[in-house]
């Protein structure tokens, strides 16, 4: 009787309205909620039949609410549990899928979701997977609007990305889709793999050049890794200088357009080079690769940065001193705020050690710190976005790192696919430069079409996805004794 009922006019009516209603009722469209409640009244399943009318009954289809923990009261029901696990595996509750989207816009979207939560009502970033120990409902928040709908049923044995834990016992998760959405902390256990693993098979690496300036190419868990070591000495034989094309250089300001990574290396004379610090993207415009941190070039102000929301982030800066030391820090400073305090003995006076400045660059965010394989952590929502440490973003990366001494300076470069098989997201990128390197602190550069390494004039990475090179406005670029080697010096160890 109850079912007959769900048949009589006012419901029609109620369907025909989902049906033409041009906007997302709750987390499944109208064509979707038109879907499930037309094979409900089709089906001569009588279990179909009541598992409808009850989602119907409860509003968990086209409803929403301000709070997850009401939300999930209702979704959580024995008796609603079992209706959307029954449909679910039927076929005809199936699970939201949000509109499929760059890798470039997936990160644009968790950013600003990033910035519409805020840092309120969140515990540290977890970074971890996990995996589902039931059949259980996730949760999905509105974009813009502060009401939480029915996503849909993750199947037991999914796996997920944990982000946040909430205090209200919900996980902020990614799910495979990359949809992101909110599951109950209790619905889902662990399983990060383990922090070893990570050295390097010396049997996948092929030597370029050896000596206090080295280079090769690595194989690792299906990425491709170009590395420079420099061994820095005092007498300046090898050291690393930060170079800017001259747009965006205050000691001598020209008219230039931006530049190829090579390029500038050539014109800079440099043994090896890399891409330098992160820039605006507004292409067409004259600030399209204006450089978004503080350089300092032989003593001097070469760029300085002052917008105050990117400077209050705190990021990295890499630093050179007059000993030829290198080191790594962050600062809220603008270049001249840093050569002020410089003069007056109050910038990263334990890094320098009495030493003076000679070279910095900044814009960086954290990998390793202070010897900890997860000092990420720390720049996580405060440096840059969530979505830059995430696990399933695979993708091309530029990593500096240095020894506790200061003596040796690492360079790596990530391709990304296709020539990579499975790029290392960043967490897995500083367990690799930590147990490789040995090194104290690292930081990662700009990556994705940015990430370039040059050794002797001559790119030695690929790029994503067989595309052009991206132009730069920064490099950091290894100065040292000339050496021409032939071009077929540098064959790659895939071949190509």
């Amino acid at each position: 009787m109850a079912f007959k009922r769900f048949l009589n006019r006012p419901n029609l009516a109620l369907i025909v309205f989902f049906a033409v209603f041009p906007t997302i009722l709750g987390a499944y469209d109208r064509s979707e909620i038109l879907k499930i409640l037309m094979e409900g009244i089709r089906s001569h399943n009588p279990r179909i039949q009541r598992s409808v009318l009850l989602l119907r009954q409860k509003q968990l289809l086209q409803g929403w609410s301000r709070t997850l923990p009401e939300l999930a009261t209702k979704a959580e029901d024995p008796a609603v549990m079992d209706s959307l696990i029954y449909l679910r595996r039927m076929g005809i509750l199936s699970d939201v899928k949000l509109t499929p989207r760059a890798l470039s816009e997936y990160l644009g979207r968790l950013a600003s979701l990033d910035a519409e939560e805020g840092f309120e009502g969140f515990d540290e970033p977890i970074i971890r997977f996990g995996k589902l120990l039931r059949d259980a409902p996730f949760f999905v928040r509105l974009p813009g609007e502060e009401v939480y709908i029915l996503g849909g049923i993750a199947l037991e044995g999914t796996q997920v990305e944990m982000t946040y834990q909430r205090p209200d016992g919900f996980v902020n998760v990614v799910l495979p889709n990359i949809s992101r959405a909110f599951i109950r902390r209790s619905n889902l256990i662990e399983s990060t793999p383990s922090a070893t693993g990570y050295s390097q098979d010396p049997d996948d690496v092929l030597v370029h050049t050896k000596g206090p300036f080295a280079s090769y190419q690595a194989h690792h868990r299906g990425s491709i890794l170009s590395v420079i070591k420099v061994k820095l000495d005092e007498d300046f034989q090898h050291t690393v200088v930060p170079g800017v094309i001259r747009r965006f250089d205050l000691r001598n300001l020209q008219e230039e357009p931006s530049q190829y990574v090579h390029d500038l290396a050539r014109r800079m004379g440099a043994l090896g080079a890399v891409n330098g610090t992160f820039f605006v993207m507004m292409p067409g415009t004259k600030d399209d690769t204006k450089p978004l941190a503080p350089i300092i070039i032989d003593g001097r102000i070469a760029w300085s940065y002052r917008e105050e929301r990117v400077l209050k982030m705190g990021r990295c800066y890499l630093a050179i001193t007059d000993h030829n030391r290198a080191f790594i820090g962050e600062t809220e400073l603008t270049a001249e705020q840093i050569m002020e305090a410089h003069a007056l003995r109050q910038f990263a006076t334990k890094q320098l050690g009495g030493e003076r400045l000679k070279h910095l660059i900044g814009g960086f965010g954290w990998l390793v710190r202070n010897g900890d394989a997860e000092g990420y952590r720390h720049g996580v929502r405060r440096q840059f976005a969530m979505s830059y440490y995430s696990l399933m973003v695979r993708r091309p990366q530029t990593v500096c790192a240095v020894s506790k001494d200061g003596r040796t300076i690492w360079f790596l470069v990530q391709e990304g696919m296709p020539h990579s098989n499975e790029p290392m997201p960043l967490p897995e990128l500083a367990r690799y430069v930590q147990q490789n390197f040995r090194c104290w602190n690292a930081v990662f550069f700009d990556g994705g079409g940015s990430s370039q390494m040059v050794v002797h004039g001559q790119s030695v990475t690929a790029t994503e996805n067989r595309g052009p090179y991206r132009k730069n406005s920064t490099i950091v670029a290894v100065k040292g004794p000339v050496f021409i080697p032939r071009a077929e010096s540098f064959p790659r160890i895939d071949g190509r």
